[in-house]
């Protein structure tokens, strides 16, 4: 999935899914972006949060990244906060 397409799904949220953390497979990572990145810092696991300037899209966007291995053990947590996962491969 590009970029782009990834800020227009955190861009697009609605009121009801402002708790849905959504997740890109990225080889072995899964990456949060923007909003996703921020409830992932917040209520999952105090990730470095990278903020990086692509220059393709002409934008600066913060995600955090974790090994997929690890998913099981950051969801677990996650979901007893009464929220949902979303997971893009």
């Amino acid at each position: 999935m590009q970029l782009k397409e990834i800020l227009s799904i955190e861009e697009n949220r609605t009121e009801d899914s402002r708790g849905v953390i959504h997740l890109f497979q990225e080889g072995t990572f899964y990456r949060a972006y923007e909003w996703s990145a921020w409830l992932c810092h917040r209520y999952v696991h105090q990730f470095k949060v990278t903020h990086k300037l692509f220059r393709n899209i002409e934008s600066s966007v913060l995600f955090v990244g974790f090994p997929v291995t690890l998913v099981h053990s950051f969801g677990l947590i996650y979901l007893s906060v009464c929220h949902e996962v979303h997971i893009y491969i």
